[in-house]
This record gives structure tokens, C-alpha cells and sequence, in this order.
């Protein structure tokens, strides 16, 4: 059972806000539990997806065509300083509107690990944790990414997402732990 199912059914598309008479609705959440070093949750961030036409791209390369599937997607951070705008048109290796946030634990990125489809759905099986190092830092969004290293602009951009309540970014702390989950959902639409 997802634990976040209630805030997946909230992002789900809605047959009323598709355009089209007919087709797949993709809609993606990322969900950002923030710890304080004792453990305690200090604040659950939702970050609803935007998909990029080079994800939507590849999805469509692997399964209609001839394309490698990508088997391990990581997780990376936009950073607040410098934000613009994300963009469909970002990819891994071109996103003017924003950088990667990298002060964290480790040299890569933390791998996101999702179980089987159901219902449309394939979401996180396994948790995916960062360790804050800076001392204090504004996390605008999130991505998924098909690259490991931080700050990597190679691999396959699916994702974006920005924090959409109070400030529109995220300030945490040294020593914070980050647990993010995703959850990637196509509704058919007729």
C-alpha cells in the first residue's frame, strides 16, 4: 500500500481538466519528508511533476520504438538561488532557468527505487535519503533524473517539480535528513 495515495489521487488528471477527447494524462509527485537530526519530522513537502519533453520522449522511444529502457533513475534538487523557471523543453543537459542544489551527503545522487505498476501507478519501494551538509539552504524543487552524479548534465531529464505552498521553496538545515519519495501515475483517458 502507498502510504501517500491520498496526495496521489489528489494530483491525479481529472478526465475534466484533459483537452483531449481521448488518450493518456501523465502526473507525477514527489513528496519530501524533512527530518530534524533527532529523526522527528520537521515538515512534509509535496512538489507536484511537470514531465519534459525528453522524458516523454524516451517513454515513448521504449515503448514504441527500438530504445534502451532506463533501469535506474536518481533523485537531484533545484536550487532556490538563481531560480527562474523550469521548462517541457529542460533537458539533463540544458536547463537555463535553474541549477542543481548539491549540498549534500555522498558524491551522487540518491537512486530512486520504485515497485511494479498497479493501476497505473509505479511508485517509491525503497526511500531515497540525503543528508543536509551546508549549513542552511533554500530547496525550490526536485527532479528525476537518469544520471548518478551530482551535477551530472548527461542521461535523460523525466521530470521536474516545484514546491507549490508558502514561499515556493524549501530552507533546511545541516545535518536535516531528506526522504523523497515519487510517485508516477498515466490515467487512461477516453
Amino acid at each position: 500500500m502507498n502510504p501517500f495515495a491520498r496526495w496521489v489521487d489528489r494530483f491525479r488528471p481529472k478526465k475534466s481538466s484533459i483537452l483531449l477527447a481521448g488518450g493518456i494524462a501523465q502526473a507525477g509527485l514527489f513528496v519530501m519528508d524533512v527530518l530534524n537530526p533527532d529523526g522527528r519530522l520537521a515538515e512534509r513537502v509535496l512538489f507536484p511533476n511537470a514531465a519534459t519533453y525528453q522524458g516523454t520522449n524516451h517513454a515513448n522511444d521504449v515503448v514504441f520504438g527500438a530504445a534502451s529502457q532506463i533501469t535506474t533513475w536518481y533523485l537531484g534538487f533545484i536550487n532556490n538561488s538563481g531560480f527562474s523557471q523550469v521548462s517541457v523543453n529542460d533537458t539533463a543537459a540544458s536547463h537555463g532557468g535553474w541549477s542543481e542544489w548539491t549540498g549534500y551527503s555522498g558524491s551522487n545522487r540518491p537512486t530512486w527505487t520504485s515497485s511494479a505498476s498497479a493501476n497505473g501507478s509505479r511508485t517509491t519501494s525503497s526511500v531515497a535519503t540525503a543528508t543536509v551538509t551546508d549549513a542552511s539552504a533554500q530547496i525550490k524543487g526536485v527532479f528525476l533524473i537518469s544520471s548518478q552524479a551530482k551535477g551530472a548534465t548527461s542521461g535523460t531529464l523525466w521530470a521536474t517539480a516545484l514546491e507549490t505552498s508558502g514561499l515556493g521553496y524549501k530552507t533546511v538545515s545541516q545535518n536535516q535528513v531528506l526522504q523523497i519519495y515519487y510517485t508516477n501515475t498515466f490515467t487512461p483517458v477516453s
